[in-house]
């Protein structure tokens, strides 16, 4: 999938998400998040549905693999990584998507990504 990337080719980046999400399962939603971080110009539709059907499979196991990557590395990576928690949130998350960041972007992706106390289910950018 990095040769796609560095290529800017979101149609094979979207192909190889697919065949690693179909193969791996959740083992490959740390390498989609990885590439759905990357802003290669186009849209992400077909990534992002690999990642969100992935993401409820163990909630559990995707939870902690998605903590990794709000909790650290680039802006770019914390932004999907807090996007993702927004699925798979627990309790004692919201004080983490409550938090400030450095980068604004990554603030507001994560104040979306806070659940809605009334038990809706749906992101507000959706």
């Amino acid at each position: 999938m990095t040769g796609f990337l560095y290529e800017r080719n979101f149609y094979g980046r979207d192909k190889i998400a697919g065949i690693l999400a179909g193969v791996q399962g959740l083992a490959a939603i740390s390498a989609l998040l990885r590439a759905s971080a990357r802003d290669l110009g186009y849209g992400q539709d077909s990534l992002t549905g690999e990642i969100i059907d992935l993401l409820p499979t163990n909630k559990a196991a995707a939870r902690r693999s998605v903590l990794g990557l709000a909790t650290g590395g680039t802006a770019e990576l914390r932004r999907a990584g807090l996007w993702a928690l927004g699925f798979v949130v627990e309790a004692q998350d919201v004080e983490l998507l409550a938090a400030a960041d450095a980068d604004p972007r990554v603030t507001s992706v994560a104040i979306g990504s806070i659940p809605n106390p009334a038990g809706e289910t749906e992101h507000s950018w959706c």
